[in-house]
């Protein structure tokens, strides 16, 4: 059977950007050389579609008379001939630009290096910081044992030991350090205090410190009392209070009958003039009773007398009268 078929020419390609192409007059003007279209695909994109880029290639112009000529070259496609397909790529500074290219990946280097160094500083640096910093808060705080050898931490000191005795008694020592003059002064009498230390110098201390002592000093302590203890210390009044501690007892007597003592000093003239009369009045008081002994005998005569007189009358007279008779008698 024919078959009637149309040519090349009577085949319009219609291009919805570019308009209507005769098919033939199209394709042809794809081709280029002696390759189709299909070899020059195959060339550029892969079986999958995408595109090839192995086969794009860059490099230098090779040296002339030892001598970079800083020139780059591309070249596109597969090659058996490695100097072959190579196509000049025109730059006026290119040689500046990959000398610069050079000398920025050779600083990039370097400042990789350096970084790397500095990171791994860094690290040690902060591994240094935190062992510090550990040690530190040790030496600080710490209180579960040394920090290291035989040292203890801050606060190890400052809660136990001597530093513990003085905050707890801070009180005290801020009164002392508001008294230090004292506390100064009383430092500059080292050699006396090292005397009153002595175990004789404590037991002494001790009497003297109970209350009754402490009451008696008192006492002595007034301005009065020492005035009259500086004029008892002179040492002729020394001396006489020695010879009246051997007169104690009588001294003591006397005291008791200090009235009588103050009522004879008072009549000291009566008493001297009365001494004067001492003879005189033993022989007055011998006639005295003489006298007195007479008169007791009269008495006694008299008082017998008074009695006879009396019974008389009673056996003469009543009661009453008797009573009046005896009355009388007596009276008279």
């Amino acid at each position: 059977m024919s078959i009637t078929r149309p040519v090349g020419e009577q085949l319009t390609f219609k291009s919805a950007k570019t308009g209507d192409h005769v098919l033939d007059t199209y394709l042809e003007a794809v081709e280029r050389g002696s390759r189709t279209l299909a070899d020059i695909v195959d060339e550029l994109v892969n079986s999958s579609g995408d595109l090839r880029t192995d086969i794009f290639a860059f490099r230098e112009a090779p040296v002339v008379n030892n001598v970079r000529t800083g020139i780059l070259q591309a070249r596109v496609g597969t090659y058996v001939d490695a100097n072959a397909g190579w196509a000049n790529i025109s730059s006026a500074n290119f040689a500046t630009f990959v000398t610069d290219c050079q000398t920025a990946k050779s600083q990039a280097v370097t400042a990789k290096t350096a970084a790397e160094t500095a990171e791994t500083n860094a690290e040690t640096a902060e591994t240094n910081a935190e062992t510090a910093r550990d040690l530190a808060q040790d030496w600080a705080e710490k209180t579960d044992g040394v920090v290291t050898g035989s040292s203890y931490s801050a606060k190890h000191w400052a809660t136990t030991g001597t530093v513990a005795t003085v905050s707890s008694a801070i009180a005290n020592v801020n009164t002392v350090a508001g008294s230090i003059t004292n506390v100064n002064t009383v430092a500059g009498k080292q050699a006396q205090i090292t005397l009153l230390g002595t175990s004789d110098a404590v037991a002494d201390m001790n009497t003297l410190a109970t209350s009754d002592v402490v009451s008696d000093m008192n006492t002595l302590g007034t301005s009065d009392v020492v005035s009259d203890m500086n004029t008892l210390g002179t040492s002729s009044n020394v001396s006489n209070m020695n010879t009246l501690a051997g007169i104690s007892s009588n001294i003591t007597t006397v005291a008791g009958i200090s009235s009588a003592v103050t009522t004879t000093a008072n009549n000291t003239s009566a008493i001297q003039a009365a001494s004067g009369h001492a003879s005189t009045a033993s022989t007055q008081a011998g006639i005295a009773t003489t006298k007195a002994q007479e008169a007791a005998a009269s008495a006694s005569s008299a008082s017998g007398a008074v009695n006879t007189a009396i019974n008389n009358l009673t056996t003469v007279y009543d009661p009453i009268g008797a009573s009046v008779a005896m009355a009388i008698a007596l009276g008279g």
